[in-house]
């Protein structure tokens, strides 16, 4: 009996529920998952769908399918099971997944380990919205996916303070993790100005 392969939309979100219901739970076996010949296909199919640029080697969809997608793909895996890939130095991303490899940037694991790694910044700010909480009114909520995020403050005066409290406590958390802010990036705006 063949057993159906596990879908990598599936896989992601068991891997963010189980994260989230077990704050302490270590994932010790994520690369294997991203070795697979599966998520390998997945994640080709969703970068030409989502029409990626060639990286700063060039090659495109084109090239690749012209040399043999199966191939190149085989090869890939050849290098991750070798750890012998290394991403261009200018694509590789902040996070490292174990402490050794680099996760590239806009990879279709990297959202997943950002996820993983910044649970940190959710409790953080899960933390905040409870201690600001009253009763069923509450002055603080975010919204994150991967890295990036969203922090809503309540709009009155008597919260202002909170602001600035957020701000220094986001850094301080990031800061820790070793990630560094996206200046250009990055917006602190006041909803209630505009």
């Amino acid at each position: 009996m063949i057993k159906t392969p596990i879908r990598l939309q599936d896989l992601r979100k068991r891997i963010y529920v189980k994260a989230k219901a077990e704050k302490h739970w270590r994932f010790w076996g994520l690369f294997v998952h991203v070795c697979k010949m599966e998520t390998l296909r997945e994640a080709y199919r969703m970068a030409k769908k989502n029409k990626g640029a060639p990286g700063v080697d060039g090659v495109t969809f084109e090239a690749i399918e012209e040399d043999g997608l199966e191939e190149f793909l085989q090869k890939l895996r050849g290098e991750l099971v070798d750890a012998t890939y290394r991403p261009m130095r200018n694509l590789r991303a902040i996070l490292k997944a174990s402490g050794k490899r680099g996760v590239p940037q806009g990879g279709v694991i990297s959202p997943l380990l950002a996820n993983i790694y910044l649970n940190e910044v959710d409790r953080m700010l899960e933390k905040a919205r409870e201690v600001t909480r009253e009763g069923k009114y509450t002055r603080l909520q975010y919204a994150r996916f991967a890295d990036d995020l969203v922090v809503l403050i309540d709009g009155y005066p008597r919260w202002n303070w909170l602001v600035g409290a957020v701000k220094k406590r986001l850094l301080e958390e990031l800061s820790a993790l070793d990630v560094e802010v996206n200046t250009e990036k990055t917006h602190w705006v006041n909803l209630a100005a505009r």
